[in-house]
């Protein structure tokens, strides 16, 4: 299988790079469509990373995006103390509905918190890559982790309150 790109790689469509050995992405890589890493080995991305679609990151190495990485034509907004944020919005009364993106102004699931919180630059970017992938990249932009997306109501609360903390 392939194991390595070529620097400096164009790609006018999608990238799909789940089940191959690639560890590394080459400077200055350029992917019209979306890019999956997922399983991968990589645990960094290039400096000068440009997605046109979703780039989806679950079950990788990493823990931190670069500054410039533009995805669907958006910068990537970081939210500074997204778990404390998120468990303050709904100690005020918020909630938090793990069966859907969002349901009102106060009620969203883990994701969608993240996207509410990052403002107007949350929203276009779920506007063009979509729900769940703006809130794993807001979530690692922010915190360093992408959460469970998926867990219940109760487990995604608990860990929140964790993270909170921490």
């Amino acid at each position: 299988g392939i194991t390595e790109l070529p620097d400096n790689l164009s790609v006018g469509g999608s990238l799909d790079l789940r089940g191959t050995g690639i560890t590394e992405l080459p400077d200055n890589l350029s992917v019209g469509g979306s890019l999956d890493l997922r399983g991968t080995g990589i645990t960094e991305l290039p400096d000068n990373l440009s997605v046109g679609g979703s780039l989806d990151l679950s079950g990788t190495g990493i823990t931190e995006l670069p500054d410039n990485l533009s995805v669907g034509g958006c910068a990537i907004p970081r939210v500074d103390d997204l778990d404390q944020q998120i468990a303050a919005a709904i100690d005020d009364g918020g909630h938090l509905d793990m069966s859907r993106w969002h349901s009102c102004e106060t009620t969203h699931c883990r994701a969608g918190w993240a996207i509410h919180l990052a403002g107007d630059d949350g929203y276009r970017l779920e506007g063009e890559i979509g729900s769940e992938y703006a809130g794993q990249l807001i979530y690692l932009k922010s915190a360093g982790y992408i959460p469970d997306f998926y867990a219940t109501d109760e487990d995604a609360l608990a860990d929140i309150r964790s993270k909170a903390v921490a």
